[in-house]
């Protein structure tokens, strides 16, 4: 996998005695596969005695591609330090800009990724993987109507940037146009395998694993976009294809899970979240998923007595509030009404995914009584009451 050397840097080596055509040590250097074979970069270029005899150009050179082993690697902060030196060297370099941008990003230091980000698109407007950077700054730091600006400015500037686009097709499920980005996921996909494997990505170093592709993450973007449109069960084909190349993924496992549940295939997803939690234990979607599955199946004293083992470990709070929910869910199919009230409120405290449903329980009629127990709760619960008191149908 091998990426175009950046322009810059290309106008360099045509001129002068130290340039790559005359240096095998800087031709060595950028032959290697900085992508797939990170560690072998890194001994090709990192001869300091050699570096210091190159002119300022080439040596920019050899700076940016070990930063972008490093980068490979997951070495974010020797990455940064090999991109300073590049940047020191030759400051006009946008792919030097944006590569110390997202390996900032993967040091979560945000603030200073967009700095490099603006700079690499005021150095080259068309670069489209900057732009997608600002759109990963804003996402990261809670700002969706920016990530959106950045989205489209990015696809404006590189329509051709196919990492771009696959992130562009995931927000517009996020958003609820799961149609528009069906179509943008079945252009992607309509390039044929072995050209989106060839794409960059970070989970395939973050996981090690060459199941790991960038086809792999658009076909699961596809099963998203099937859950976006409600078409649960080719939803779920198309899960199981992914798990099939990708098997101990456990957000997808999860993922699948969902769908099952939504489908009503209660032994389908009870299978899944049994998996879900060999893989990642309970301090995962994984407990609340059984729950969803077991009251599927009527079965409120066993849910209870999951929960309340499950509850025992230490979760994170998300998780617990789950949990929590489907305990106070069960309580209530028992008929015991003073237990449930106590669960929710605790996985009201807990968890914004328990807050939202108990908000949505509050909308129907029905749940008024559960409304009253939170008098001094959060705005969308409060949100909902108002809609029950103003209209009595809600």
């Amino acid at each position: 996998m091998r990426r175009a050397i950046p322009m810059v840097f290309v106008a360099g080596m045509l001129a002068g005695a130290t340039s790559v055509q005359a240096s095998s040590f800087v031709a060595k250097c950028l032959e290697s596969d900085e992508f797939d074979q990170p560690y072998e970069t890194l001994v090709a270029c990192g001869d300091d005695k050699k570096i210091a005899k190159l002119s300022k150009k080439d040596q920019a050179l050899v700076y940016w591609q070990m930063g972008t082993a490093y980068h490979w690697s997951l070495k974010h902060r020797y990455a940064v330090n090999m991109f300073d030196k590049s940047i020191a060297l030759d400051e006009a370099n946008a792919e030097a800009f944006n590569q110390r941008g997202w390996s900032k990003v993967n040091l979560r230091s945000y603030d200073s990724a967009a700095v490099d980000f603006l700079r690499a698109i005021e150095l080259d407007s068309s670069l489209g993987k900057a732009h997608f950077g600002m759109a990963m700054v804003n996402q990261y730091q809670g700002n969706h109507s920016g990530r959106m600006h950045w989205l489209n400015r990015m696809l404006e500037a590189d329509p051709g940037y196919l990492l771009g686009k696959y992130n562009y097709a995931i927000a517009m499920i996020e958003v609820g146009h799961a149609s528009r980005a069906m179509s943008m996921i079945e252009e992607l996909l309509a390039l044929g395998e072995e050209k989106l494997k060839r794409v960059e990505v970070m989970a395939a170093r973050r996981f090690k694993d060459e199941r790991v592709t960038f086809y792999t993450l658009v076909l699961a973007g596809k099963a998203e976009a099937y859950s976006g449109l409600r078409r649960f069960d080719e939803s779920a084909a198309v899960w199981t294809d992914v798990l099939q190349r990708w098997p101990n993924q456990t957000e997808y496992v999860g993922k699948r899970a969902e769908v099952h549940c939504m489908m009503k295939k209660t032994d389908d997803c009870l299978k899944d979240a049994d998996r879900l939690i060999e893989l990642a234990g309970y301090n995962s979607v994984g407990p609340h998923l059984r729950l969803s599955a077991m009251m599927g199946k009527d079965n409120a004293r066993n849910s209870i007595a999951f929960a309340s083992e499950v509850l025992q470990y230490a979760m994170h709070n998300e998780y617990r509030g789950n949990v929590l929910y489907f305990k106070a869910m069960s309580h209530e199919s028992a008929g015991e009404t003073a237990e449930a009230m106590e669960a929710y409120q605790l996985a009201y405290d807990y968890s914004t995914w328990a807050m939202q449903n108990i908000a949505s329980r509050v909308r129907t009629a029905g749940y008024l009584t559960l409304a009253e127990q939170f008098p001094a709760y959060g705005r969308e619960l409060n949100l909902a009451v108002e809609a029950c008191i103003i209209d009595p149908e809600c």
